[in-house]
């Protein structure tokens, strides 16, 4: 058996060895890891001012060029973090882009599909942010989303928002207008009122849900705390006219559009709503003025040019009425509930031909419509052409033998 005198010298050599073979390869390593530095501070220092698409593009090219050259551990868990902000903050405003695209009819799909490869891989990276989690919850919830992962992204964005709670709200409130459980929506935004209490927007959704549930005094408290909250938001006047017209408080209903119409000059819903209610109370002259500020505002509005039109010939003023109708027609020729009020106040002004022309115009549109041909056979009458009338009251007994 070798003594130990004998072994000492191979392992103190053998350690030398090891420490001479570590000193060789250590400033490779170390090379190596640091190979990325320079990219890594480029992008640091961009991402401090970055604001467009292309910024963030470029954080995102630097960060991935310097984890491909190396970095050491701390630095490639900063470096990805990095990242991660960028594409979702590329991803945000992609989403933007998206949502006024759809709300302006606009093509949509390629930012959406675009926006949401951003956020999903900037959630890969790191999972903990509740903001992206939540746009990836409102791209899904677009036409032709995947109401799953919707769901999912804003369980997540919830669980994440603990110490956001405005981002808590906000995803409580979204994830409220997808429950099919009444009481589940409102659970969420009983939850969304306590993260964030007297919240205008938080208070406007609780109380639009409460009104739906019947709870009509418990709506008008959170409607009023709303209103009260921020006065310059007209929706929420108009929530408030609703619910009091279901309490049938009308005088209330219509100060409330009052206001919202103050909120908002150029909504016509407002003068519209509140001709509504007049016609309802009978206040034909005041259901006018408001229609008449409707069309101040937009005079081709066909709804109020309709309403205006019916007011006309509900006081009697049926040459006004027809002149409304007309302008109706010229928009949309073929309304053949409007092509039926024109024949009626041809033949109510005396002008039977007319109205006899436009009832058989109606008549080609809706050949089964019995009612247009009983409405001939009664003009034929009132002028006397009976060889015309009867023929057409016999196709009428002949599809209505009773």
């Amino acid at each position: 058996m070798p003594s130990l005198k004998r072994l000492r010298p191979l392992a103190v050599m053998s350690a030398f060895a090891i420490l001479a073979s570590t000193a060789l390869l250590s400033p490779a390593v170390a090379r190596a890891a640091d190979n990325g530095q320079d990219d890594l501070d480029k992008a640091t220092q961009l991402k401090l001012g970055a604001q467009s698409t292309g910024d963030f593009s470029e954080v995102i090219q630097l960060c991935e060029s310097a984890l491909k050259k190396g970095l050491d551990k701390g630095n490639s868990a900063f470096a990805n973090d990095l990242m991660a902000s960028a594409l979702v903050q590329r991803g945000s405003l992609g989403a933007t882009k998206a949502f006024r695209a759809a709300a302006s009819q606009g093509n949509w799909q390629e930012q959406r599909k675009d926006a949401l490869a951003d956020l999903e891989r900037g959630v890969k990276v790191n999972a903990k942010q509740p903001q992206a989690q939540y746009l990836i919850a409102r791209l899904n919830l677009m036409p032709a989303g995947d109401a799953k992962q919707a769901a999912d992204a804003l369980d997540r964005a919830i669980a994440l928002s603990d110490d956001d709670a405005a981002m808590r709200a906000e995803a409580l409130v979204l994830r409220a207008s997808t429950r099919k459980s009444m009481q589940q929506r409102l659970g969420d935004l009983d939850e969304a009122v306590r993260a964030l209490p007297g919240n205008a927007s938080v208070l406007r959704a609780r109380g639009a849900t409460l009104a739906d549930l019947g709870r009509y005094g418990a709506a008008m408290s959170d409607l009023d705390k709303s209103a009260e909250a921020d006065p310059g938001q007209s929706v929420t006047y108009q929530l408030k006219a609703m619910v009091l017209i279901k309490m049938q408080k009308f005088d209330d209903a219509l100060a409330a559009l009052e206001k919202g119409h103050s909120a908002d000059p150029n909504n016509v819903e407002f003068p519209m709503t509140k001709a509504q209610i007049m016609v309802s109370q009978s206040n034909f002259k005041g259901a006018l003025d408001e229609v008449n500020k409707a069309l101040t505002t937009d005079a081709s509005n066909l709804g109020a040019l309709g309403l205006r039109a019916a007011l006309y010939q509900r006081i009697g003023e049926k040459a006004k009425a027809l002149s409304d109708i007309e302008k109706i027609l010229a928009a949309k020729p073929t309304l053949t509930a409007i092509m039926r009020d024109r024949a009626v106040l041809l033949a109510d002004l005396g002008k039977l031909d007319a109205a006899v022309e436009q009832l058989e115009k109606l008549h080609k549109l809706e050949p089964q419509d019995s009612l247009t041909t009983l409405q001939l056979g009664m003009l034929f009458t009132a002028m006397k052409k009976y060889d015309k009338a009867i023929p057409t009251f016999t196709i009428v007994l002949a599809e209505h033998p009773d």
